[in-house]
C-alpha cells in the first residue's frame, strides 16, 4: 500500500477557527446577559434538582443544543459545495447528517455532564464572578464548535468526498 495515497489532507484549522470564534462571541453575549449583576455564580452545583443556575450547567445546555444545530448547518453548507456527479442524494446526505448530529449531541451531553460530576466531586461548589463565568461559557462554546466542525468533516469524508 502506498502511504501517500491513504494520507488525509491536513485539517483546516483556520476554517474551524472562524465558526468557533463566532460561536464563542454569540454565547459570550448570551451568558453575559444571564450572569451580569450577580456577584457570584457557581461553576457547578451539588444537586441536579438545585433550582439555581451554574456556569457549567449553562454550558452543558449550550453544548447539547450546538451539537445538533451546528452539525446540521455544517452539513447544509457541505451539500451546497458538492459538485460531483457521484455525490450522494439529498435524502442520503440528510439521513447521514441526522445520525451524525445525534451522535455529536449525545457525546457532548455525556462528556460535559461527566466532567461536571467529576469536577463537583473533586472540587465541590466553587463560585466565580460574572466575567469568569461568561468567559468559561464562551470558551466551551468555541471549543464545541471546533469539535463539531472537525467531527462533521470526518464523518462525511468517506460519504461525500473531500469537501
Amino acid at each position: 500500500m502506498n502511504k501517500d495515497a491513504d494520507a488525509r489532507p491536513p485539517f483546516p484549522w483556520k476554517d474551524a477557527a472562524i465558526p468557533g470564534a463566532v460561536s464563542a462571541a454569540i454565547n459570550a453575549v448570551t451568558a453575559w446577559n444571564e450572569f451580569k449583576g450577580n456577584d457570584a455564580i457557581a461553576l457547578t452545583v451539588d444537586s441536579i434538582s438545585s433550582g439555581s443556575s451554574s456556569a457549567v450547567g449553562g454550558a452543558v445546555a449550550t453544548a447539547t443544543a450546538m451539537g445538533m444545530i451546528v452539525t446540521l448547518i455544517n452539513f447544509a453548507i457541505a451539500q451546497k459545495s458538492l459538485q460531483s456527479s457521484n455525490a450522494p442524494s439529498r435524502a442520503t446526505l440528510f439521513r447521514h447528517a441526522l445520525v451524525v448530529a445525534v451522535k455529536n449531541t449525545l457525546f457532548l451531553f455525556g462528556l460535559f455532564v461527566a466532567l461536571a460530576v467529576v469536577w463537583q466531586r473533586l472540587f465541590g461548589s466553587i463560585t466565580v464572578g460574572a466575567m469568569t463565568a461568561t468567559a468559561l461559557t464562551a470558551l466551551i462554546a468555541g471549543g464545541v464548535s471546533i469539535y463539531i466542525f472537525k467531527a462533521t468533516r470526518t464523518a462525511h469524508a468517506g460519504l461525500a468526498g473531500n469537501w
